[in-house]
């Protein structure tokens, strides 16, 4: 399989094959294939590995980096990393007709209050691996992203420490209020018993203060 690759390959290009968790990394060119132990790594998700690639390859001189996938997750992690990957261009093409997003022209539309929570605020509101809340979809969450960033700074280290700080939670806890139209409610409680007094649907009901500290957690 190594060497049908290679011989799809231009000269300029490099392959990198990675199996998932505890398995070799393979890089294939047109000279051939080889291990490449600094790759091997324990993540259990393609999506982070791709961004271990991209950096990697962006260490070796690569100015031009292209990444292929389906999945949300990975453009926003892209978004994220991008100044530690250190490539100029960086693009993730998706689709069977293929779509180019340039993620650095991107980064130049976001402002450095909405990159520093853009990672954060995402897997809060859903991703891969966190559910998501009922109506509320990431166009909202963008929204809201993009016209409050400041208010929301604690969150742009939340996952780094196991344990949740009184300011992360305090930011999230306000999010996810502004995000069900609460910007004048103090508590979810206050808002909960609002929510339900004017006979919304249960699921619009935003969830409880001990089920969001689960949801963070």
């Amino acid at each position: 399989m190594a060497e049908h690759a290679c011989t799809k390959l231009k000269a300029q290009e490099v392959l990198l094959i990675n199996g998932g968790k505890s398995t070799p990394c393979v890089i294939v060119t047109t000279n051939g294939c080889c291990n490449q132990p600094i790759l091997d790594t324990n993540q259990e998700e393609a999506d982070t590995v791709m961004i271990l690639h991209a950096k990697y390859e962006a260490d070796r001189g690569s100015t031009c980096i292209a990444i292929h996938s389906p999945d949300t997750d990975v453009l926003v992690l892209l978004l994220h990393h991008y100044r530690y990957i250190g490539a100029a261009h960086l693009c993730m093409s998706t689709g069977r007709v293929t779509l180019h997003t340039d993620v650095h022209q991107l980064i130049d539309k976001l402002t450095k209050d909405q990159l520093n929570i853009l990672l954060s605020v995402y897997c809060i509101t859903g991703c891969d691996t966190t559910s998501g809340y009922f109506g509320k979809g990431k166009r909202r969450v963008f929204k809201l992203l993009t016209e409050s960033a400041s208010n929301y700074q604690p969150l742009f280290n939340l996952g780094e420490e196991l344990l949740l700080s009184d300011l992360q939670r305090t930011a999230c806890t306000r999010f996810v209020i502004s995000l069900y139209g609460g910007n004048d409610v103090q508590t979810l409680q206050q808002l909960r018993c609002i929510k339900a007094k004017s006979s919304v649907h249960p699921r619009n009901i935003p969830p409880t203060a001990d089920s969001l500290n689960l949801h963070l957690q």
